[in-house]
């Protein structure tokens, strides 16, 4: 009974790679801020604070939990059950931000370090009396949630903002999360361990037998979308990811109201449009012609956790000059991408993958992780990842309502410009993520790219506009990227096509200059 509820517990291989690869320096835990009026001006103290949170607790139960390792790491870590005190989840900061880019310079300080999973996988740093980055004189209140990927991505925003700020009380639940062990089972995940390190070389070898006879029974074209082998290696330094500079971007797309398209196709054009002039400006060539994207995985990737998701490359077309026909173009290579990632035979290998044992899967999956930073293996221009919560937003806290949803997620190694895209209800954001300017980049200039980024966004709206509402594009769900063993392993998406609607608000840039120390 014991050794079963040990099993149950387990983290699956793809949740357990977004646990281990978080490190002090370059931590790849998701953050989500949700931004809040403070309504006539009601700045909250901290025990108005603290008492909502605890009427919210009991919604959560679900992560009530914290993540055990094996001895020795022998096997595959595993979820037990802790408190969940509102006093150990929750952290109120002292309003000491004169302008709303203060407050998310003390955000990057807070995030340069991954949380500690071991003794709870989930904090929320609340930051009320933050200057409001719309109105001069107004203030916000800014719930600020980091969380680990092993425990939440990008599709479980919804529901865990739901229950914390939600109307209809509605608990949390995290599909694809194991069910935590009541204790702690050293024993029993010493000696599966153990086990799985003595017979595995067998099961390898079948397996191996199996696919070369497989792959002589059918012949495979080169599948689309992947990147070939570079044979020019990369001297070049690897660039640092430990300081980042964040901006926040809210771009008007009133232009869409009425029609249906997805995020991922509209804002990858964008994006595209952006990156081509931001190299061209400096005489440069673009880094790849390749952005990752993931894509999420249907039933059939039930048994990878929480983390059902992997990277798609999806092309850039930067030889299509028309915005319109470049967001058609994009659209298409997604579908088609998706199909490819999340074809029976990428999810068989993915289980296969799951096969190793838990010593075999980390020293491939971090051998693999240093050699995509050090680039001895192909990168991609850039990286995108979403977050839909959806039209029909409601959320509050007893003080005010809703502004923005927005997040950041973690760098692609040797990329400069990472994008998070975050909509919920008639408001969407826009964050950029990038390295701070270094020795090795002193041109680096994300200012100029934010505003080439925001002119994209502009053309390809105008250019949707007037084409009318044609055909739809394909639906593109994405969730959120991560760095793993089987390539770009991602998680912080849900939702695919997204009804934008007229908006008269201008074009928004918050202007934040946000380095990690």
């Amino acid at each position: 009974m014991l050794f079963r509820e040990w099993r149950s517990a387990r983290l699956s291989w793809v949740d357990a790679g977004n646990y281990f690869q978080s490190i002090p320096g370059q931590p790849t835990d998701w953050w989500s801020f949700a931004v809040f009026s403070e309504d006539r001006g009601r700045t909250p103290d901290r025990e108005s604070v603290l008492s909502f949170f605890a009427s919210r607790m009991h919604l959560v139960g679900a992560l009530a939990r914290r993540i055990a390792d094996a001895p020795g790491s022998l096997d595959y870590p595993y979820w037990v059950k802790a408190e969940l005190a509102v006093d150990d989840v929750v952290t109120v900061h002292d309003a000491r931000s004169s302008t709303f880019e203060d407050w998310l310079g003390s955000v990057a300080k807070l995030s340069a370090d991954c949380i500690d999973v071991a003794r709870c996988p989930w904090q929320v740093h609340v930051f009320p009396g933050v200057p409001d980055p719309d109105e001069p004189g107004a203030t916000v209140t800014v719930a600020a949630i980091q969380a680990s990927h092993a425990m939440l991505v990008g599709s479980s925003a919804r529901g865990l903002l739901e229950a914390l700020f939600g109307e209809e009380g509605r608990p949390l639940e995290v599909d694809g999360l194991a069910p935590p062990a009541e204790t702690t089972h050293p024993v029993a995940a010493t000696t599966h361990g153990i086990a799985r390190l003595a017979i595995w070389p067998m099961v390898a070898l079948g397996g191996l037998v199996r696919a070369n006879l497989e792959a002589r029974r059918r012949a495979r074209d080169p599948l689309p979308g992947t990147v070939a082998a570079d044979t020019a290696p990369d001297d070049s330094p690897a660039r640092p990811t430990s300081r980042r500079v964040i901006r926040i971007l809210r771009p008007d797309l009133s232009a869409l109201a009425g029609r249906s398209w997805t995020v991922t196709a509209l804002g990858l054009t964008a994006v595209s449009l952006a990156m081509e002039r931001y190299y061209r400006e400096r005489g440069e060539d673009l880094p790849s012609e390749y952005a990752a994207v993931p894509v999420a995985l249907g039933e059939s990737a039930a048994g990878l956790g929480v983390n059902r998701v992997a990277g798609g490359l999806v092309p850039l077309h930067v030889e299509i000059p028309e915005p319109a026909q470049r967001a058609a173009t994009i659209a298409d290579s997604l579908a088609r991408e998706r199909a490819r990632v999340d074809s029976s035979e990428s999810i068989d290998a993915m289980h296969r993958t799951g096969a190793a044992p838990y010593p075999v899967f980390r020293r491939v999956s971090r051998a693999l992780a240093h050699a995509l930073a050090s680039g001895a293996v192909p990168g991609v221009a850039t990286a995108l990842s979403s977050v839909n919560c959806g039209a029909d937003v409601r959320w509050s806290v007893p003080w005010g309502h809703l502004k923005f949803v927005a997040g950041v997620q973690a760098l692609v190694p040797r990329v400069d410009f990472m994008h998070t895209f975050a909509r919920a209800g008639d408001a969407f954001a826009v964050t950029v993520l990038a390295p701070a300017s270094d020795d090795s980049r002193p041109d680096h200039d994300i200012d100029r790219y934010v505003e080439l980024l925001d002119q994209g966004f502009a053309e390809v709206s105008a250019a949707v506009g007037r084409v009318g509402a044609g055909r739809a594009l394909n639906p593109i769900v994405v969730r959120r990227w991560k760095l793993s063993l089987i390539g770009w392993t991602v998680g912080a998406c849900c939702g695919s096509r997204w009804p934008y609607r007229a908006d008269s608000r201008p074009s928004t840039v918050t202007r934040t200059s946000v380095v990690q120390e």
